[in-house]
């Protein structure tokens, strides 16, 4: 959320953007968790590049131990996600 209703939506937005990159090295440095290597699945960094249809999003792999169980985590804010559901208006 925005901090207050003065501070520019803009402002916002990047705020946004550097916590979900923050949200990704929290993720990948997880106690239980290792990350997958980047030649079996790389991160997909669809913020900075954003796909053509507006989609933007960051998906990283990791291996949780000790089930050996690979899952992908997606990491976006509710912009994002609005955009990602229900495409850009």
């Amino acid at each position: 959320p925005r901090l207050s209703a003065d501070e520019p939506i803009e402002a916002w937005r990047e705020r946004s953007v550097f916590l979900c990159y923050r949200a990704l090295s929290l993720v990948q440095h997880l106690d239980d968790c290792d990350p997958v290597p980047a030649d079996v699945a790389a991160v997909k960094d669809y913020i900075s590049f954003a796909k053509p249809n507006g989609y933007q999003s960051l998906h990283v792999f990791i291996n949780r131990r000790p089930e050996n169980q690979i899952v992908e985590v997606q990491i976006r804010t509710t912009w994002m996600h609005a955009v990602a559901e229900h495409g850009l208006a």
